[in-house]
């Protein structure tokens, strides 16, 4: 029987991790945007997109859908061995089926020359995806390793991007270095994960066995990559590579929220596919509460913030050259409450209970509405256009899991989601009357973002404290808890 690993600690470790992929951007990115500019940002974000459909070919929905029924039978080895084995291998068949397709479209599609070296050398990071399994060490909850491992090669490839990448010419440096920690990490990861279980290409594969939930998740995938992807792809094509380098900054920062909002929640998805495939309904719903509960008391004032610090933001970010992506990055904001939800209900409701297909309709729907909105919306607004279109997607994501899916009315307590947003409603606005208090006083802008986060976030815990949140009660006893460690230690 293996031992359970502690699911606060996971979601700590996951939280650092994703923080680190959040603070190393942040180094670089203004960096970048300084030295490349719009035009050549946007290329090197334009061929990105583009491997990011094939990208999607090789993966298949394996990763979700190997988690998923891994974690159901971790504790069986000879069972999980045999079910490795035959994703893998089906894996390895996909991503050669990609690297053809990608070759055809390179030579068909004339208009795609000026890209291709940038695309085939970014499309690397799909092989080397296929060859790093990490879905084991997901099934496993393996996060220790999962942080310490991407914090080092982060900061390899800090000290190599500002090493290499000097003027514009050097986007083709800025490229391969996107891929470059992916790799090492792919490489190093294919050999650690032996210690659980040693995947390897079979013959007699039982691909039909899999096939089925494997193109639910593809298709499912594909949805979500196309509404997505396909705002950087249109802008690109409708407008101009300067609007897709404004629409990448603002892209940026609120995929960066987004992937750190939602990193409370992936590190959860094993276990509450463990709980669901054991029958165990009791942990599975106090489990999905909880995720739903503490990420509500945060989105909205996570929203509020990002609307009124904005400019600073980008002007941060970019410079000011980047002024056009303020708008954009403020209607942005508004599709991260909805996306997080969302991301709730399809990853750690619909998936653990089975119901992928509901996901599968949700995002088709929502790509759909993207892109037939971005043809009139992106000659008219531009990048804006493509904001506001990721926006609708979103919410149609959560407006038809909720239709969909009635046991989401159930196992949720709706009550203490309603208790939790008006608390969040309170500080967020908090956060509004703060911001027109201190804009007129400050001159620096960086001193006025870190004003009103600092004062913010002290606000929300003795705003939850007199509210008697039952979050920050268990939150606090945490933070007792390791001070009083550190007591005994010293």
């Amino acid at each position: 029987m293996l031992k359970m690993k502690s699911i606060k600690v996971n979601v700590i470790l996951n939280f650092i991790k994703t923080l680190m992929g959040v603070i190393f951007p942040l180094i670089t990115f203004p960096y970048v945007a300084r030295i490349l500019q719009a035009n050549y940002l946007g290329k090197v974000t334009y061929a990105q997109s583009i491997v990011s459909y094939f990208a999607l070919i090789a993966a298949l929905g394996i990763s979700t859908y190997a988690v998923r029924e891994g974690a159901k039978i971790r504790e069986n080895k000879y069972q999980l061995q045999q079910f490795a084995n035959e994703v893998f291998t089906i894996n390895i068949i996909t991503t050669i089926g990609a690297y053809i397709l990608l070759a055809i479209l390179l030579l068909i599609v004339k208009d795609l020359s000026q890209y291709s070296k940038l695309i085939l050398l970014l499309s690397s990071s799909i092989l080397f995806t296929t060859i790093g399994v990490d879905w084991l060490n997901v099934i496993f909850e393996d996060y220790f390793v999962i942080t310490i491992r991407s914090i080092c090669i982060q900061v390899l490839n800090l000290v190599l991007l500002f090493i290499f990448v000097k003027n514009e010419r050097d986007y083709y440096i800025y490229a391969f270095l996107t891929v470059f920690s992916q790799i090492i990490i792919c490489i190093w990861n294919f050999f650690y994960c032996r210690k659980y279980i040693k995947v390897r290409v079979i013959i007699q594969c039982k691909f039909l066995k899999h096939i089925k939930p494997l193109l639910i998740f593809f298709s499912n995938n594909l949805a979500v990559t196309i509404y997505c992807y396909a705002d950087s792809t249109m802008i690109g094509w409708l407008v101009s590579d300067y609007c897709v380098g404004i629409y990448s900054v603002a892209v940026k920062v609120y995929t960066i929220l987004k992937t750190l909002l939602a990193s409370v929640f992936a590190v959860c998805i094993p276990r509450l596919s463990f709980y669901y495939g054991n029958n165990d309904q009791t942990n599975f719903r106090t489990l999905l509460n909880s995720i739903l509960s503490c990420l509500i008391l945060v989105l909205l004032p996570a929203m509020t913030g990002l609307i009124v610090l904005a400019k600073p933001i980008i002007m941060f970010l970019g410079g000011s050259g980047y002024q056009d992506a303020i708008l954009t990055l403020r209607i942005l904001s508004v599709a991260l409450v909805f996306a997080i939800v969302g991301g709730i209900f399809t990853n750690c409701a619909n998936i653990p209970m089975g119901k992928e297909k509901i996901n599968l309709r949700a995002t088709i729907i929502a790509a759909i509405l993207n892109v037939s909105l971005n043809f009139f919306m992106i000659p008219i607004m531009k990048q804006n256009g493509a904001a506001i279109t990721t926006v609708l997607a979103e919410i149609s994501v959560v407006v038809i899991c909720l239709l969909s899916n009635q046991r989401l009315k159930t196992v949720f307590d709706w009550n203490i989601v309603f208790r939790n947003s008006v608390h969040a409603i309170l500080e967020s606005t908090f956060i509004i009357v703060l911001y027109f208090i201190m804009y007129p006083l400050v001159k620096s802008e960086f001193l006025l973002c870190v004003i009103i986060v600092v004062c913010s976030l002290i606000s929300y815990i003795f705003l939850l404290i007199i509210l008697k949140n039952p979050y920050i009660y268990i939150l606090l006893r945490k933070a007792e808890e390791i001070i009083k460690n550190k007591q005994k230690r010293n």
